[in-house]
């Protein structure tokens, strides 16, 4: 036997990664960053949401709420294109703890 991949009808079935990156991903620094921003926002909705009236922490629970969907819906694409796996665990870590600061809000307002 040979070395060589296995072919068939003269193709290689062997499939390297599907993205390569050239160089210094600009990108996934801004991503990373963002990651920061939003667990800072998360921290800032944490020390606040107690001294916010029903109608502000509603608000900021929404926006809050568009931020973690568009963030983890990014991260998806992320670590599904570029094998980053491991941004899902910061995204879903901060996606719970607002969850929990959201219906915690809700219950003992």
């Amino acid at each position: 036997m040979t070395d060589s991949p296995q072919t068939q009808n003269g193709k290689s079935t062997q499939q390297g990664p599907a993205f390569v990156r050239n160089g210094p991903d600009r990108l996934q620094k801004v991503f990373l960053y963002l990651i920061l921003v939003n667990w800072l926002v998360a921290g800032l909705l944490l020390m606040k949401i107690d001294s916010l009236s029903f109608l502000a922490g509603t608000l900021a629970g929404a926006g809050i709420i568009l931020l973690q969907f568009f963030l983890l819906k990014l991260s998806l694409m992320r670590a599904r294109r570029a094998g980053d796996g491991y941004l899902l665990y910061p995204v879903t870590a901060s996606t719970l703890l607002i969850v929990l600061l959201l219906i915690g809000f809700f219950f003992f307002y």
